[in-house]
């Protein structure tokens, strides 16, 4: 409810059709399609950067791999969709077509819940075409297409909508909205963990491969400094994390930034090429150095830190906390209870429905009713003080019997 409603309304539309088509993995099949249209946007922006045909690989190369966020272009989130909308977006805006960028500027509004920030700034880059009507219009897209669909959440789900929004608005950090599900276990936590699996030689690959991309991109950006692509996309890379931390700055604890600068990733994977074609001009001509050095030393060393990083974050993942063994007796087509709906769904396959512990027994009906649940795993605990378990089931699902450790059903 909350990614329609709210956040991420167009990611879960797009994700559907792959379900449709299969349901394990149709999702993520989705993504990667969508994060493989990076290394083309990327390719396209740089040649409108006017860079040479012989930069276009290494821009291609630098999107097609994703550097830090390779962990997510494989999983149903919003990150490889906002990447493609984004940078359809800059390439409308830098083309100044205003039609195409004010429509691209309203889907990246409803890609992810602050996107509505790059209205202004891809209207930037019209206005500094001397489009200002123009880029007024593309400006005021991305916040129109977002409050007309929060008009549209408060007229579906009425007051909680806005109840919501507040909460979000007033919590100071993600623990608070999550009712202490990450407590302990947060990003910081999962970071230390990553940095562990790599090792020390593994850490200093990452990072030298990770960061050289946005140090290349500023060379790049400085030496395009006059084009108002340049100056459309710096506005979003300072506005965006500023604003998202001063509107709901739980939220940009979680990570919303990261996600949303996206939308820059493949923008600045051409910036990074042109920043290793100016490097390598200076390089050679003041040390003599081959031209093509600071390129292979840049898509080396992004390769290498991105493998590092996808390999290391994999290593790294906890163990799943649903059991599918529980799962045996349940048919294959039934709807399943659960506090983990997601892990359920991607570890084991069947249908799952939410089922939390400040539910009510009259909700848990309502909901037996409507998707015909029959079974509901309740584990004997579960480090999630939302997830219910064993000890809830009477209160819950009164009538229910357990069938075996965790899995109970509904009487017939």
């Amino acid at each position: 409810m909350v990614a329609d409603l709210h956040w991420m309304p167009l990611p879960s539309r797009v994700l559907v059709p792959g379900l449709w088509l299969w349901p394990a993995h149709g999702d993520q099949l989705v993504t990667v399609a969508l994060a493989g249209l990076w290394a083309p946007l990327a390719v396209l922006l740089a040649r409108q950067l006017g860079l040479p045909r012989s930069a276009w690989g290494l821009a291609g190369l630098l999107g097609l791999l994703g550097g830090g966020y390779v962990r997510f272009l494989s999983t149903p989130d919003s990150i490889a969709l906002t990447g493609v909308v984004g940078s359809l977006a800059w390439l409308a805006a830098a083309g100044g077509r205003t039609g195409a960028a004010a429509a691209a500027a309203a889907a990246l509004a409803l890609t992810r819940g602050d996107g509505f920030l790059a209205a202004p700034c891809l209207g930037l880059v019209l206005a500094a075409q001397g489009r200002r009507g123009g880029g007024l219009v593309v400006a005021a897209a991305g916040p129109l297409a977002w409050a007309l669909w929060q008009l549209r959440g408060v007229a579906l789900a009425g007051p909680a909508v806005l109840e919501m929004r507040a909460a979000m608005g007033a919590a100071l950090h993600i623990d608070e909205l999550l009712q202490g599900r990450i407590a302990g276990g947060g990003l910081a936590a999962r970071g230390a963990v990553v940095l562990r699996e790599l090792g020390e030689a593994g850490q200093t690959v990452m990072l030298v491969g990770l960061f050289l991309l946005p140090l290349f991109a500023l060379v790049g950006g400085w030496r395009a400094r006059r084009q108002p692509l340049v100056w459309g996309l710096g506005a979003y890379a300072l506005l965006m994390p500023v604003a998202t931390l001063s509107l709901a700055p739980a939220i940009a604890a979680s990570g919303t930034p990261f996600r949303s600068g996206a939308a820059l990733y493949p923008a600045a994977a051409a910036l990074a090429a042109l920043g290793a074609q100016v490097l390598g001009g200076l390089g050679a001509r003041l040390r003599g150095y081959p031209r093509s050095l600071p390129a292979l030393l840049l898509g080396g060393a992004h390769a290498l830190g991105t493998v590092g990083f996808g390999l290391a974050i994999a290593r790294a993942r906890p163990a799943p906390l649903v059991d599918c063994d529980v799962l045996e007796r349940v048919p294959g087509d039934a709807v399943v209870f659960t506090g983990r709906p997601l892990e359920l769904r991607g570890a084991c396959g069947p249908v799952a429905v939410l089922l939390r512990r400040d539910d009510t027994a009259e909700a848990a009906r309502a909901l037996v009713v409507r998707h015909d649940v029959a079974w509901a795993l309740l584990p004997a605990a579960d480090p999630d003080p939302t997830v219910p378990t064993a000890d809830d089931g009477e209160r819950l699902l009164p009538g229910w019997a357990p069938v075996a450790p965790g899995l109970w059903r509904r009487p017939d």
